[in-house]
Formats: C-alpha cells, structure tokens, sequence
C-alpha cells in the first residue's frame, strides 16, 4: 500500500516494513523459535492485500465481500483445528523426545569416558610400575613434593599425580563401567566388559603385563564401538521421533 502512493508517507511505510521483514528473516535463520514460514506467509498474505486494497474497498459492499469474508473465516477456523491437532500431537510425543534425548546424552558422555578411559590406562600401569618398582625412590612420587620439570612431559605428570588422584580417578571410571552395565555387559560384548573391568580393578594391586595391557586396550575398543553403535541408534531414535511429531 506504501508503494502504491506514491506518497512521502507511503515510502516511509515501505521503507519501515521492508526493514522489518528483512530483519526478522535474518533474526529467524539465528533463532530457532521465531518461525520464518510463518512471516513469510503473513507478507505473503499480506503483499495480496495490499496490491488488492482498491479492489477491496470498491467490492466492499457486494455479495461478493461477504462470501470473502465467510470462506476467510472457515480457513482460519480450519488453520486453528490444524494448530491445535499439532500441538496435541507434539504433546503426546514430548516425553518419549525428552526421554530419548536424556538416553542420547548419556550415550554421548558414555563414549566420552571410554576415550578418556582408554588414555588413562596407559598411565595407571606406568604409574604401578614406578610404584612397586624397587628403584625408583619413593620420595619422587610423593603427591605434595615439588620435582623439577624434566624433558618429557609425560613423566613428569607420572611422577607428580597424587597417588589418591589416580586411585579415585579409577574409582570414577569403575562407577561409570557400572552404571553402563545393562547395555555394556550385555551380549556381544559381555566378556571384553568384563575383561576391562577386571583390568582396571587390579591395575594398581600389580603392575600388568605388556600382554594384559594391549588386551585392556584391545576389550576396552570393543566397548567403545558398542557405545559408538549406541549412540548412532540413539541419534535415529531421536530424529525419528522428532520427524514423527514435527518437533523442532
């Protein structure tokens, strides 16, 4: 309507709805919960209006106006029938989309922790075997002792980790292995469960053996692709259900 004055006024209108509209595109594309199919339909609808004003106006007392305004009402009474049916139906699927979500995080944090678990092993037998060894004096694992900073990083983080930082370090994972127990040490990969979790108990009681090592390592990858599978299923859980009940 703007546009088609050809007025001072009609271009500010212009100006200030083209602005807007620009603006909310771009607000849309940053922020899932603004709706850009619904601003584009209302400038859409809008748009006709507007090009259709002077027609309107003229048509405004005709029997033709009226039947406008009555099929008018019946779409959106029908639009109103659509929302609400859609709003049940994404209601009915909240909880299973909320539920499947929690399974999917834990899934995420699972295979998280089995990567971070497969770099502390390594440093929990080295760290038994400094510890049981006879000839390394035990004053340099001493947890408060400051030590002076040698060549290789690695052996300096061996050497300076408190003895109580790395048992409880092994307690968390040992907890975390429980807690994965119903879908971890269940078949196929019921006996490489086991296997890390025995390891890993008994990983400070006695050093292990090159052998014992590589098949912690060896178990603990099996484990990690089942979690891996997991949290693939998960992920199509989820989008499955959210496709199913239009949730964004």
């Amino acid at each position: 309507m703007g546009w088609r004055s050809r007025s001072r006024i009609g271009d500010h209108l212009r100006g200030q709805m083209v602005g807007i509209l620009v603006f909310t595109a771009i607000l849309g594309q940053m922020h899932p919960m603004i709706d850009n199919w619904g601003h584009a339909g209302g400038a859409l609808v809008g748009g006709l209006v507007g090009f259709m004003h002077r027609i309107l106006i003229r048509t405004v007392d005709r029997p033709v106006a009226w039947w406008a305004g009555l099929v008018a009402s019946v779409v959106m009474v029908v639009c109103g029938a659509a929302q609400w049916r859609d709003s049940r139906v994404e209601a009915s699927y909240r909880p299973q989309v909320l539920a499947e979500e929690k399974r999917l995080q834990q899934s995420q944090q699972l295979t998280f922790e089995l990567f971070r678990l497969m770099a502390f092993y390594p440093q929990a037998v080295m760290r038994s075997e400094l510890e049981q060894s006879r000839y390394v004096p035990k004053s340099l694992l001493l947890a408060n002792q400051k030590v002076p900073r040698p060549a290789t990083v690695g052996a300096s983080v061996l050497f300076t980790i408190p003895w109580a930082t790395l048992r409880a370090e092994q307690a968390r994972y040992l907890a975390i292995l429980k807690a994965a127990a119903p879908t971890l040490g269940s078949p196929p990969t019921e006996d490489d469960f086991q296997q890390v979790r025995r390891l890993l108990t008994k990983v400070f009681e006695q050093p292990p053996t090159k052998l014992m090592a590589r098949a912690f390592q060896f178990h603990l990858a099996a484990l990690i692709r089942r979690a891996s599978q997991e949290l693939s299923a998960a992920q199509v859980r989820r989008a499955e259900l959210v496709r199913k009940a239009g949730i964004q």
